[in-house]
């Protein structure tokens, strides 16, 4: 699997393991709704000041 759409799905499974929707991460990272959805289907590369938010 390819590392961008690995990284996704681990983001969509540790943000579903808290029960949270993609609109409250974007919240916490500073981000929007739909770079979320586009991080958790591999569609873009998450940026390292990102992920550690």
């Amino acid at each position: 699997m390819e590392t961008t759409k690995l990284l996704g799905t681990k983001i969509r499974q540790f943000r579903k393991l808290r029960g949270i929707t993609q609109e409250q991460l974007a919240e916490a990272s500073d981000s929007t709704g739909s770079y979320i959805g586009k991080l958790e289907r591999g569609e873009v590369n998450v940026q390292i000041k990102t992920l550690e938010k």
